[in-house]
This record gives C-alpha cells, sequence and structure tokens, in this order.
C-alpha cells in the first residue's frame, strides 16, 4: 500500500466478502486479474479502473459462461456465451447482449479457433493465480470442449 491506496499485485477480500486478486494501480485493479462474488460469479481476465475491460472468461452463478471481450464492465465484442443448458451463442454482443451471429451453430471451426486466439492471452494469469484460477482454468477448458461437441 502506498498512501491508503493498494498498489502492485495483491489480494484484496472486500467486507462483503468479494476477492480480487491483480495488479493494482491507485486502489483500483488494473491489467490482468481474477473476482470471485458473493453469489458465486467467477471473473479472470483484464481489468481497467476496477471494471472488466479487455478480454476474460466470465462464470455467473448459474454456469452460465462468456469468453470474450468486454467494456465498462459489461459483454461488449465479439464472444461465445453458453447458457446453463448447453445452447451457444456466438458472435457480437453489446451492454450484455447477443446482437449478431458471427458463425453458423453448425461451424465451430472459427468458435474453437477464436476461443485458442483469445485463450493465449490469458494463458499466462492461469499460471500466475495458481488456486484461485484454477476454477477458471476448468471453466476455460469444459467451454472449449464443448464447442467441439456441436
Amino acid at each position: 500500500m502506498i498512501k491508503g491506496e493498494m498498489q502492485g499485485y495483491g489480494l484484496c477480500i472486500m467486507h462483503d466478502g468479494t476477492e480480487q486478486l491483480g495488479f493494482w494501480k491507485s486502489g483500483v485493479l488494473n491489467g490482468y486479474g481474477s473476482a470471485r462474488l458473493t453469489d458465486g460469479s467467477k471473473y479472470i481476465g483484464e481489468f481497467k479502473n476496477d471494471d472488466m475491460q479487455g478480454h476474460g472468461l466470465f462464470v455467473n452463478s448459474t454456469n452460465e459462461k462468456y469468453f470474450g471481450e468486454f467494456k465498462n464492465g459489461s459483454m461488449q465484442g465479439h464472444g461465445l456465451f453458453i447458457n446453463s443448458i448447453g445452447e451457444q451463442s456466438f458472435g457480437k454482443f453489446r451492454k450484455n447482449k447477443f446482437i449478431e451471429q458471427t458463425a453458423n451453430n453448425k461451424n465451430n471451426y472459427k468458435k474453437r479457433e477464436y476461443i485458442k486466439s483469445k485463450s493465449k492471452k490469458l494463458s499466462g494469469l492461469f499460471n500466475l493465480f495458481g488456486k484461485i484460477s484454477l476454477i477458471s482454468r476448468v471453466a476455460l477448458y469444459q467451454l472449449i470442449k464443448n464447442t467441439k461437441k456441436r
């Protein structure tokens, strides 16, 4: 801590039980990190000023998964969403809503390649965060595995 603000790499456990691990600058997460919310939701990826920003994997409390681009804390850009019964939406998202399909659901090649290319960006993060990211690593593996089945 510098002048009462978190700086550098560290873990913060909030009063409500939310856990945030990552790189801190001026008291907020910036760069790679992970978060575990009190409702059971998990996120691993990039942060900017404490918001999900860039590429990441989000798994909510009902086990729905989104792997893709985030902006200002919302699903925004290209990504893959898998609901709790395994239905997939791959394409463009805006403010947490699916707006445009990029690839036919029968053509999974583009989905697999997208996931592989973006997961390389997060691979160092998985190694860095150890146990906390193990859940996210399993979720990412499952996400890739699910796209191969369809």
